[in-house]
């Protein structure tokens, strides 16, 4: 069901060996979306204002609870500072999450943890 065309996959393969030849057998394969709910440790976001917090915040708050910390890297201009919070609660940080979260006008960078 997930060898379709374009999809993205995490196999899980034992390699035999068969005389001279090699063969690669799947014991278990799963969408790369599942299969980074269970690997993300979290994410830190950077960002060098506080606009782009509320689309940040709805984009975290549409996404369906996970096991991910998200802190954010907050630099303070005015006070030459920076200030990181670590977001209450878990967070499923997928692939799409991600690219979302980079996505967002005023999100310099997103970091895995």
């Amino acid at each position: 069901e997930f060898l379709i065309k374009g999809n993205s996959i995490v196999m899980t393969v034992d390699v035999r060996y068969d005389g001279k030849r090699r063969r690669m057998v799947a014991s278990k394969i799963v969408d790369i979306e599942q299969a980074s709910l269970n690997v993300a440790a979290g994410i830190r976001v950077l960002l060098n204002d506080s606009a782009p917090l509320k689309n940040l915040y709805s984009l975290l708050n549409d996404q369906n609870k996970g096991r991910g910390q998200v802190t954010i890297l907050l630099e303070v201009k005015d006070i030459s500072r920076e200030v990181e919070v670590t977001l209450p609660g878990g967070f499923a940080i997928t692939p799409h999450v991600r690219g979302a979260l980079k996505a967002i006008p005023g999100v310099l960078d997103v970091h895995d943890v």
